[in-house]
């Protein structure tokens, strides 16, 4: 087959072969763009040039409405608050002092049971004691009969050492007699010597009836010895005997008995834990601040008074005490000073709540009364202090103040404010010194104003700004 032959291009008119011919641009069709450019500005400038100027127009007064609240100092009671856990004031192991095998437990003496002072607990077995007491009993009445044969005999032996004394005196007598007569050769010899051996008889015989009752006193005092001993070893045994049976030593709660019957007991060994039920304790920590708001000297003359409070389930439950002393040193962990409130025990016929050792409980402590304080919200105070005062001519002033005391909501302040001052309340964030405002007490109209009016008195008006 014969294939096709390609053409040759074929040149045109007017130019060489293969390039096509473009229009030509004249100078009137290049300057048109410029010239709608400068039209547009030269518009512009014509509606900016004949623009009408704006009217000035002052600017509104501002209105700042504040509240005010007008002081009025009056005496302020303190209140310390703080916290602490219920313990008892006396709490006691009860242990034997004897050695013997339980015979008897009371059943009062459970866990968590009420005894009263005197109240049988334990016995011991007393036979062995029994015993003993009357062993003792049995020595020392035959030492007291001794004693009273004793006296008895002491008391013959008074008139025999008379009689002998009578004796002596009539030998005595015979003797001077016989010497007499021997002088005037009347008696011999023989009747002298008789003479002066009655008279040497007689005075012994004196002489042995005081020993005899030397002697008998000697062992008279050695008897009332003996029997000192014997009824000081009879007390002793009556004593332990005594000891046998275990008493509640006041009206106390058992915490935990630690004993069975028929248990041995070794001298000291443990019956169980009880605490005293007839008043609490609660240890509250105060700060230096606080505790200067305390009377802690005048407890004596004058209990401080505090209030207990612990939520319940749902409620809340309080109780009344005393402040009782405070410790005489300072907490080495908190670094305060703990008081310690005495609360009395409750009576059956209370509806509340048995306080128990371990309760944690809040406290409201009656501190020093602020003769001349002004009590403001803590809200009202700015920082460091800080209060605003509006003036008579309804400016804010900045005052610095003196705050006594702090309290959740409020402030007592005790210098820097006086008497009939209105006291700004509204919170005012950048409000400075010499700035007009339109007060309102708490609770009326505004100040020139009938109630629901919003007409804007003449000292309500703010300064304008400079144009």
């Amino acid at each position: 087959m014969n294939e096709p032959q390609p053409t040759e291009p074929q040149p045109s008119e007017g130019g060489p072969a293969g390039v096509r011919s473009s229009p030509r641009r004249t100078p009137l069709r290049s300057l048109l763009p410029i010239g709608a450019l400068a039209l547009g500005a030269l518009v512009a400038w014509a509606l900016y040039a004949n623009q009408p100027k704006p009217q000035r127009r002052a600017e509104p007064p501002r209105v700042v409405e504040v509240e005010v609240e007008v002081l009025s100092a009056k005496p302020y009671q303190v209140q310390v608050s703080s916290q602490g856990t219920v313990r008892a004031h006396t709490r006691a192991m009860l242990a034997t002092e004897v050695a013997g095998r339980v015979e008897f437990i009371a059943p009062a003496f459970q866990d968590g049971a009420s005894v009263s002072a005197g109240q049988v607990l334990v016995r011991l077995d007393p036979s062995e004691y029994q015993l003993a007491a009357q062993e003792l009993e049995t020595q020392v009445q035959i030492v007291s009969a001794g004693l009273a044969e004793l006296a008895v005999d002491l008391e013959s032996s008074k008139g025999r050492i008379a009689l002998a004394k009578e004796r002596v005196t009539l030998q005595a007598s015979q003797l001077a007699r016989v010497r007499a007569l021997r002088a005037q050769g009347v008696a011999n010899e023989g009747q002298l010597l008789d003479a002066q051996d009655r008279e040497l008889a007689a005075r012994e015989a004196l002489a042995i009836q005081l020993d005899l009752q030397r002697t008998r006193r000697a062992q008279g005092t050695t008897l009332v010895r003996q029997r000192e001993a014997a009824e000081a070893r009879l007390a002793a045994a009556q004593l332990s005997l005594a000891r046998t049976t275990i008493k509640a030593p006041f009206d106390a709660q058992v915490v935990r008995r630690r004993v069975s019957k028929g248990q041995f007991l070794a001298r000291g060994g443990e019956l169980g834990e009880i605490y005293a039920s007839d008043s609490f304790e609660v240890r509250l920590l105060l700060s230096a601040h606080q505790l200067s708001f305390v009377d802690i000297l005048g407890l004596e003359d004058e209990p401080v008074k505090v209030i207990l409070s612990a939520k319940v389930g749902s409620e809340r439950f309080t109780w009344e005490g005393k402040i009782l002393r405070a410790e005489g040193v300072v907490d080495s962990a908190s670094r305060q000073v703990a008081v310690i409130a005495e609360v009395p025990s409750q009576k059956l016929s209370d509806a509340r709540p048995f306080l128990r050792p371990g309760a944690f409980v809040s406290a409201k402590i009656q501190g020093r009364v602020l003769p001349d304080a002004f009590v403001i919200p803590r809200s009202a105070s700015a920082a460091q202090d800080l209060v605003l005062i509006v003036d008579a001519q309804g400016v804010l002033r900045r005052r610095p103040l003196k705050v006594a005391w702090r309290e959740a909501e409020h402030l007592v302040v005790t210098g820097g404010l006086a008497e009939g001052e209105r006291l700004c309340t509204t919170p005012l964030v950048f409000a400075g010194d010499s700035l007009q405002v339109q007060v309102k007490v708490k609770g009326l109209a505004l100040e020139g104003q009938p109630p629901g009016k919003g007409a804007t008195p003449a000292t309500s008006q703010a300064p304008e700004r400079p144009k």
